[in-house]
């Protein structure tokens, strides 16, 4: 299915050690016609599901319309992107009565002052924890977004064992290297080595799977999550027609295999790597500040991994 994601706002609540807004205006809600406009265009392009994040898009007065007015059009599914600690019971209900199908949480830790210290608040992760019960009640497909961090990796995989022990409802989880823009930008103290976070972060797939839980990582090249490697976002656009856009206030972007070759970068190892024509390689942003000698080749089938993802 083609998805769409449409930012409708900057502003936010919470002040994310990690946030790829960065330094940008935390500007307040778009023009709600102009939202509509895209709305309307992108129904017409054949795009099935309807992302609708910020900013904290909660914080725009005409939400619950753009929810509504998606689903008149015709979107197959309509989701929400949030922090979670404005997702009250009223909230929850007003969003599933117009029409959203899916409520996707950026939760990044089971440790309340961890959340506390990355997302700069107090009391946030209690926010969230009751954002998803309501979202839960409500009848709402949950989904959780979590990034890997410099602060939150080793606390992984008991988070992931939380989450699947006290939400069982929760079936699908996407697990994101934090991109090193905004303010990881250059940032060692954010951004660590694929070689420091691959044991806790293969270790959180492993039990992800081991739960029966479906995930999608970005931004980990294949050498680092092997065993798991038909579950990476940018493989599955390489290999398939999936197709994601985004549309941002400053700019429209199309994730595809053209982006990754302007985006990433490869280094020699991957030239000897069997698996590099289905391999995005690094992002520029992360080489910028680690480099690529951390990359090594493999040598399997890589027509082993497309059939595990499921693709021709």
């Amino acid at each position: 299915m083609k998805s769409v994601y449409l930012e409708i706002l900057l502003k936010c609540p919470l002040n994310c050690i990690f946030c790829s807004q960065g330094l940008r205006e935390r500007t307040g809600p778009e023009d709600s016609k102009k939202m509509k406009e895209l709305i309307k265009t992108y129904s017409t392009q054949g795009f099935g599901k309807l992302l609708i994040t910020g900013g904290e898009p909660l914080l725009h007065p005409d939400v619950i319309e753009f929810v509504k007015y998606a689903k008149d059009l015709g979107f197959g599914d309509v989701a929400l992107q949030t922090g979670g600690t404005l997702f009250t019971k009223d909230v929850a209900k007003k969003l599933k009565d117009a029409g959203l199908g899916q409520a996707i949480f950026s939760v990044h830790s089971h440790v309340p002052e961890t959340v506390d210290l990355v997302m700069k608040g107090k009391g946030i992760l209690e926010k969230q924890l009751a954002g998803i019960k309501n979202a839960i009640n409500e009848g709402l497909d949950v989904n959780i977004t979590t990034l890997v961090i410099q602060n939150n990796y080793l606390e992984l995989p008991e988070f992931f064992k939380f989450m699947t022990k006290e939400y069982p409802q929760i079936n699908h989880y996407t697990i994101n290297y934090v991109d090193a823009i905004g303010s990881s930008k250059n940032n060692k103290d954010v951004v660590p080595k694929y070689s420091d976070a691959e044991l806790s972060v293969n270790q959180s797939f492993a039990i992800l799977t081991n739960a029966k839980k479906s995930f999608r990582f970005e931004r980990i090249p294949l050498c680092y999550a092997l065993e798991f490697a038909e579950n990476n976002t940018e493989l599955r656009r390489i290999i398939t027609d999936e197709q994601n856009k985004v549309n941002r206030s400053i700019e429209s972007i199309s994730y595809d295999k053209k982006y990754f070759e302007v985006e990433y970068e490869k280094g020699e190892a991957c030239e000897a790597c069997t698996l590099n024509p289905i391999c995005p390689g690094v992002d520029k942003d992360y080489v910028k500040i680690h480099g690529v000698r951390e990359i090594y080749p493999i040598f399997v089938d890589p027509l082993r991994i497309i059939e595990r993802s499921g693709a021709d």
